[in-house]
């Protein structure tokens, strides 16, 4: 997304669009309403969307609703078990997009957040609004960059005689991701309990010389509406209870690590005790066990994986380089920040630079030894299988020996 930092309004506002009735997410929308479509097996939509607004910074929030909208009043109540002020606006017919916010204009703050109901996305609706104050724009449109594809074979036709033939082709769009940020005045020119859609809004701000921002957003956006991306968004929300699980189970090991409970039961370490009781390898035992650690040792490291900015997979690849660190070493803050900002795809080598720039080299030395393993399991036909992790020197000198032996 484009440069979106700064605070927002202090108790900024939004409106939740949850009238619309749902004709292309069968079966669900036939017996719900699509706010209530069930997410990742346990939450509702307009809960994972009403918890995302409150973990941002909004507080008070409206939900517009209309089709099935007593189950959504039902389901939300005052949305006090979520911290949050919510209240409703009930549409007797359906007013579109900006129709509800139009009705009740004497009800809302000069800029506020106005978002669809089935919309997911990690996008930053408070820092989106702080943006679109700063700009002075009417309206601001948060965007994506999306290719749509052709269910036909596509012709070129000239004079009568194809001249080009593109199957099935896609062509890149930038798409409305349904969040926007609005000036209420801008509304002021409609007459209250008119139906006004976005799309009159815009047309309307474009012929009047006033065209609206396009905010383009290139993180992470579903729109329920489409089955497709339905299912993409359970894929994700169920990643997210996973890497929530993760961390938690983490927090519990490393309380079961310090308190060493395990040699009650016999076992030699923590991680003997986790890879039988919890039936995985040893190996990942000790992984879970390493990571537990620096997350006790570090708080950085805790807190930033509690708020999911740092994953699992991510911690594992920087808790080498934080092992010989105190917790009040100021590289700590950098390792993690450095985590939190990098794909896990290019986060070792990120990793990796920065150890270049900031370790002295006697730390190299020390965490190249930490790293070093060498593990091997037989196979139920007597082969043996081994695996190592060696500084590039040594695992030279270990190669040539295995090929001296096995070749000769």
């Amino acid at each position: 997304m484009s440069s979106v930092n700064g605070s927002a309004t202090a108790s900024p506002r939004a409106v939740v669009l949850a009238g619309g009735v749902g004709t292309r997410l069968p079966p669900h929308s036939t017996e719900f309403p699509k706010p209530l479509v069930p997410l990742g097996g346990e939450l509702a939509v307009i809960e994972v969307v009403l918890r995302q607004l409150r973990r941002q910074g909004f507080a008070r929030i409206t939900l517009a609703i209309g089709n099935l909208g007593g189950l959504v009043r039902a389901y939300c109540e005052d949305g006090s078990r979520w911290g949050i002020d919510l209240d409703y606006w009930t549409e007797d017919v359906p007013l579109g997009t900006m129709g509800p916010v139009i009705q009740h204009l004497d009800e809302v703050p000069e800029h506020l957040i106005v978002t669809n109901g089935d919309v997911l996305t990690d996008l930053d609706r408070r820092a989106f609004l702080a943006d679109h104050i700063r700009s002075g724009a009417s309206l601001s449109v948060a965007t994506s960059e999306r290719s749509t594809e052709v269910d036909f074979g596509v012709v070129e036709v000239a004079a009568g005689r194809i001249v080009g033939f593109h199957e099935k082709p896609a062509f890149p769009i930038v798409a409305s991701m349904g969040v926007y940020a609005i000036s209420s005045a801008v509304l002021s020119r409609y007459a209250a309990g008119a139906a006004v859609g976005f799309d009159q809004v815009v047309l309307d701000l474009i012929e009047a010389g006033d065209p609206p921002r396009a905010v383009s957003h290139d993180g992470l956006w579903f729109d329920l509406g489409r089955p497709a991306e339905y299912l993409e968004a359970q894929i994700v929300e169920h990643a997210g209870l996973l890497a929530r699980g993760t961390q938690h189970l983490l927090v519990f090991v490393g309380e079961l690590d310090a308190r060493g409970t395990y040699v009650t039961w016999g076992a030699l370490s923590c991680a003997a005790w986790l890879a039988e009781a919890c039936d995985v390898d040893v190996g990942t035992a000790r992984s879970w066990v390493r990571v537990a650690r620096a997350m006790r040792r570090h708080p950085a490291l805790a807190e930033a994986m509690a708020q999911c900015r740092v994953s699992y997979g991510k911690a594992r690849v920087v808790v080498p380089y934080l092992a010989e660190m105190a917790p009040d070493d100021p590289r700590v803050g950098e390792v993690v920040d450095l985590a939190a900002s990098h794909p896990a795809a290019g986060l070792g080598r990120a990793i990796a630079a920065w150890a270049a720039r900031n370790e002295d080299p006697d730390e190299t030395d020390e965490r190249h030894h930490r790293e070093q393993r060498l593990s091997w399991r037989t196979d139920p036909d007597g082969m043996v299988t081994g695996t190592f992790r060696l500084p590039p020197l040594e695992a030279g000198k270990l190669i040539a020996q295995i090929d001296r032996r096995v070749m000769s």
